[in-house]
């Protein structure tokens, strides 16, 4: 992830703010593309992720219908506070053009080819789509701190079950251990 990143900050720095914030939330692209700065209070720390944009319309709800909080952290705060001196666009994370990001090109014309980079650099070990990085995020998150699976579904609006099923990656470095 942290490659991922570095690569944005330097090559696409139109971009980096808004995968920064899918790698930091675990945030479906769709969500983070709808996100308008009504959506945000930075006072309180509060993300309200309550639509989509998603095949180039609008959707109120999210893909599991139930709108959600985040509560952000300090890194969040000052990724967008320095997204909103920046931007004036009504939205979050505008394209290029300031329009709603079209997720699919988005994935195909700058994530893809940043990752192939990568990949061909040795710097990752394979291709990687855009939602990974919720994938990601889902793994760190239950991996490296306390927060448990319930808390992590609900911060990240999917079920316990999904994350068993699809989010939670199995960790190819552990050593098979001394028993």
């Amino acid at each position: 992830m942290n490659e991922i990143l570095k690569a944005f900050q330097e090559k696409h720095k139109h971009y980096y703010p808004y995968v920064a914030f899918l790698a930091y939330t675990g945030c479906r692209p769709e969500e983070a593309i709808a996100l308008t700065w009504e959506d945000i209070d930075l006072t309180q720390g509060i993300i309200s992720i309550n639509k989509r944009f998603t095949h180039g319309n609008l959707a109120n709800g999210t893909k599991t219908n139930d709108g959600r909080e985040i509560r952000i952290n300090n890194k969040l705060k000052e990724l967008l506070s320095q997204q909103q001196c920046q931007n004036k666009s009504k939205l979050v994370f505008p394209s290029v053009t300031g329009i709603y990001i079209n997720q699919k090109k988005f994935n195909t014309r700058v994530f893809k080819p940043v990752i192939k980079q990568l990949k061909e650099a040795g710097k990752i070990s394979k291709d990687l789509p855009t939602y990974n990085l919720r994938n990601s995020f889902i793994s760190l998150v239950l991996r490296e701190t306390d927060i448990d699976i319930a808390t992590t579904a609900k911060m990240t609006g999917t079920s316990e079950k999904m994350i068993l099923q699809h989010y939670w990656g199995a960790d190819d470095s552990v050593v098979i251990p001394e028993i």
